[in-house]
């Protein structure tokens, strides 16, 4: 099986920064967080990004009520900090303060060492040579061994997609699949953006209080509408409404042929429904 490879994307950590952290008293959760917040910072090249404790939870597959205690330590030992706080519906945006200096967190002590053995001429406990041949070119296989796994820019947590996707069906009672790979790409876009879960949830009962009573607009929540990079930052920023003017209950026979006929028209041609509005005569 291939291993992972730099050209599926990789993350950029000073050194310095990991000999800094390696020295430092955090625990393994505390460690395993800044893995994900480097992750979703650095591996965007970006400093900051919306990462909430319900998403780091997700990414490490750990207690929700734990992720939120360790993280209010890290904010306090001023390892990580907030870049901008929550603005309406956007969560705040967090990252990691690289000036070590600024962290108030202690330095682990320095070992003590036992004095030398002389059987091995002064040297303390040598590490076992390894003397099994080398790979060809290299320590990877050969190319046409390797298999790409994960594409560039792709999220590999099967479990963001299943429960928005699990969110959206049982907000519209429909059975779409997390493992399609347009819905998965769809998704992996926006949180590449900095979007977070709860904004998905948000967008999602939006546009249900917006259409789900709509016999015509009811078939457009879906992932490709709905997620669409177009689509997404306009919903975001829409308030929940019980109905809007589009709906065309009162409208006659003769009017909903015509209503039904533009609409098509309108989405076929890549414009959003949300924006759609019928003129009668």
């Amino acid at each position: 099986m291939a291993g992972p490879e730099l050209e599926d994307g990789y993350t950029r950590v000073a050194n310095e920064i990991y000999e800094e952290v390696a020295m430092r008293k955090f625990n393994g959760i505390q460690l395993r967080m800044l893995l994900i917040v480097w992750r979703y910072t650095y591996g965007f090249k970006r400093k900051s990004a919306e990462l909430s404790a319900t998403f780091l939870a997700t990414a490490l597959r750990s207690d929700l009520s734990g992720i939120k205690k360790e993280l209010k330590k890290l904010f306090e030992m001023n390892v990580l900090k907030v870049f901008r706080q929550a603005q309406g519906k956007h969560g705040r945006m967090i990252g990691f303060n690289k000036y070590s200096e600024q962290w108030l967190v202690g330095c682990n002590p320095p070992p003590q060492l036992p004095e030398s053995d002389e059987s091995t001429g002064g040297e303390l406990h040598p590490l076992p040579v390894d003397n099994s041949p080398p790979l060809e070119g290299g320590n990877r296989p050969p190319k046409k061994e390797r298999k790409k796994i994960i594409k560039k820019g792709e999220i590999d947590m099967p479990n963001i997609h299943e429960e928005i996707i699990s969110y959206l069906n049982k907000k519209t009672g429909k059975r779409y699949s997390s493992k399609v790979k347009t819905n998965k790409e769809l998704i992996n876009g926006r949180i590449s953006e900095g979007r977070t879960i709860d904004d998905f949830k948000y967008v999602i009962d939006t546009k249900c209080s917006h259409w789900l009573n709509d016999p015509k607009m009811c078939q457009y929540l879906r992932p490709a509408t709905l997620f669409r990079p177009s689509n997404f930052d306009n919903y975001l920023n829409q308030q929940p409404t019980e109905q809007e003017d589009n709906n065309p209950g009162q409208m006659t026979k003769d009017e909903k042929l015509d209503y039904e006929d533009a609409i098509r028209e309108w989405v076929m041609q890549g414009n959003d429904p949300a924006d759609f509005r019928f003129e009668r005569d």
